[in-house]
């Protein structure tokens, strides 16, 4: 094996690990749906941001 071949195969190790572990270990968007949903009073929507600015526009 070349050392470039030696230095490939520890990015990629490296990179589908880091993958592997997040898929794991991360947060899965039904989990992140259920949050936002829940806490919603100090949480500005973007539609709310789109509207405010809508009508900001027109006045």
């Amino acid at each position: 094996m070349k050392m470039q071949d030696i230095k490939t195969l520890i990015t990629s190790g490296t990179i589908i690990l880091a993958v592997a572990l997040y898929m794991i270990f991360g947060r899965s968007p039904a989990q992140e749906k259920d949050t936002t949903s829940t806490d919603q009073h100090g949480t500005i929507s973007i539609e709310q941001v789109e509207k405010k600015q809508e009508i900001n526009a027109l006045m």
